[in-house]
C-alpha cells in the first residue's frame, strides 16, 4: 500500500484522504462504496480517477486500505 501512494500527485492524496474520512464514519455505506465477494472488503472511487479497496474489521472497529489504483 505505501508504494502505491508513491508518486501519487497531491490532488489525488487530498481525493483520497477525504474518500477515507467518509469511509471510516459508514463502511457499508451503498451510496459511497460498493461490495465485493468478500463481504469484509469494498471498494470505493476517489477523485474520479481513483479506486480504493479496504479491509473492515467489525469486531475490532477498524477500516484498512489495502489497495489503490489511481489514473493520472
Amino acid at each position: 500500500m505505501i508504494r502505491q501512494l508513491a508518486g501519487i500527485p497531491e490532488r489525488a492524496r487530498f481525493a483520497l484522504a477525504e474518500a477515507l474520512s467518509v469511509i471510516v464514519v459508514d463502511p457499508y455505506d451503498p451510496t459511497f462504496s460498493e461490495p465485493t465477494p468478500n463481504r469484509q472488503v469494498r471498494q470505493a472511487v476517489f477523485g474520479e480517477v481513483g479506486l480504493v479497496e479496504y479491509l473492515i474489521w467489525d469486531g475490532l472497529l477498524v477500516v484498512i486500505a489495502v489497495d489503490i489504483v489511481w489514473g493520472g
